[in-house]
């Protein structure tokens, strides 16, 4: 046997060249092996062994065996692997290539010239067949789109409605309509937000994104949509919300974020957004309200919390919300109220914490210096027990109070002593309450007393 082992690679390379690739244009997994290695495989290929030869050299056949195997394996993972994600971006360029049809179908054949126009057979349903045809409608119109003449044309579009059109991915070419104000993508299956379709989107003023299947979001994703008001990303499947998410949303009014599976609020979540009123978190997972996840939020004075598997609320979790005004929490898990859980909550007129499990009140909880301002407290479905005197005193402005459905509650002499605005009071379904009838004398404002099946 003549030669060496050169001659049994593809394309005739040498081992002497680990750079050089076959004919095929692939580079042979054995030319990965060390020189050394190489030259013991020609040499035993074309001489031979004996085998006491083979038994001296067990450990270098060893060596061989495995560094062949990672060699080859190696090589074979790098194809799959170069394979799938040529296939994933395939896979997305085609998705690109479907929403921005969409995009055309609803909104942009008024504008297309009919140069362009006639061009197009995106007409018939999406098939398999068809994805090279559409492909190349796609073509046309980006290429149309980025025209520079056409810049004007775009303009006019100022309010953009694709829902309900089973995209997988937001049309990039979204970022070209340039006084765009209103963009609906709900009900899609659109999975992440990508940060540079918005970044020229600068006069958008509302944004839904409701009802996809988004799982996080990006750093900086609206970071210059400055002038957005409402933005709305319920039903989605947000797991978590990273501090910076919302920097630049300045002007952001209203915030939806309802089921969608978010477990934690970090520190100053909300704080780059001065201007929040409404904040809308129920139907998600959270656990808890820490004392800092709402701080920087001036403006806020409507928050839903409903419908969470919150167990605890930090001291002093609402002080940074000066504003706050209406707050629910019902259907969590919370167990008490603590003496400074509202502290700070100077605006709060509002407050609801039904379906609960809430078995203690602080008597601190409602002093001036919390709750000043509170005319509407509504706690039925509880297990409240005892309500210590003077609990509610510094409650001049309360108007309505709701106790309904805590099976156990006892009212004593002067558990309303100080509610001198107090006008209904429900107390219904309380089989084993008992009550001080002198507690009443403490409420002269008093209209309306529920009292069935107690």
């Amino acid at each position: 046997m003549t030669g060496s082992i050169s001659t049994l690679l593809p394309g005739n390379v040498t081992h002497r060249n680990p750079t050089q690739e076959s004919a095929s244009g692939v580079k042979h997994p054995l030319l990965s092996l060390p020189t050394e290695l190489l030259e013991y495989i020609t040499q035993y290929v074309m001489k031979g062994d004996t085998q006491e030869q083979a038994i001296a050299n067990v450990i270098r056949w060893r060596q061989v065996s495995i560094a062949s195997y990672q060699a080859t394996h190696a090589s074979c993972i790098a194809g799959v692997i170069n394979q799938m994600e040529q296939k994933k971006r395939q896979e997305y360029q085609e998705h690109l290539d479907e929403a921005l049809i969409t995009l055309w179908q609803k909104e942009i054949d008024d504008y297309l010239p009919r140069s362009v126009r006639q061009h197009l057979v995106s007409n018939v349903p999406y098939t398999a067949t068809s994805a090279k045809i559409r492909q190349q409608d796609a073509a046309r119109i980006r290429q149309w789109m980025l025209d520079r003449k056409c810049a004007n044309t775009l303009s006019h579009i100022t309010k953009l409605d694709l829902s309900f059109s089973k995209l997988k991915a937001i049309p990039p070419e979204i970022a070209l309509l340039r006084n765009l104000r209103i963009l609906k993508l709900e009900n899609n299956q659109i999975t992440q937000i990508d940060p540079q379709i918005l970044a020229n989107c600068t006069a958008l003023k509302e944004l839904s994104l409701c009802g996809n299947w988004i799982t996080h979001l990006d750093p900086y994703t609206f970071a210059n949509c400055a002038i957005l008001k409402t933005l709305s990303l319920s039903d989605n499947r947000i797991t978590h919300i990273d501090f910076r998410t919302f920097v630049g949303c300045t002007a952001l009014e209203t915030l939806f974020l309802i089921s969608n599976q978010i477990v934690k609020i970090g520190p100053h979540t909300f704080a780059p957004c001065p201007s929040l009123k409404e904040l809308y978190l129920h139907g998600n997972k959270l656990t808890q309200i820490g004392p800092l996840a709402l701080a920087g939020c001036p403006s806020l004075w409507s928050l839903n919390l409903d419908q969470n598997q919150i167990t605890h609320i930090y001291p002093r979790a609402f002080a940074g919300c000066p504003a706050l005004s209406y707050l629910t929490c019902d259907s969590n898990q919370l167990t008490q109220i603590g003496a400074e859980t509202f502290a700070g909550c100077l605006a709060l007129r509002t407050l609801r914490l039904c379906f609960n499990q809430i078995s203690q009140i602080d008597p601190k909880a409602f002093t001036d210096r919390h709750c000043p301002s509170l005319r509407e407290l509504v706690l039925y479905n509880n297990q409240i027990g005892q309500i210590a005197p003077y609990t509610f005193a510094s409650c001049f402005a309360l108007e309505n109070l709701s106790l309904t459905h805590n099976p156990n509650l006892q009212i004593g002499p002067y558990t309303f002593a100080g509610c001198s605005a107090l006008k209904t009071l429900h107390l219904r379904d309380n089989p084993n309450m008992q009550i001080d009838l002198e507690a009443l004398a403490d409420c002269p404002a008093l209209q309306w007393l529920y009292l069935d099946d107690t």
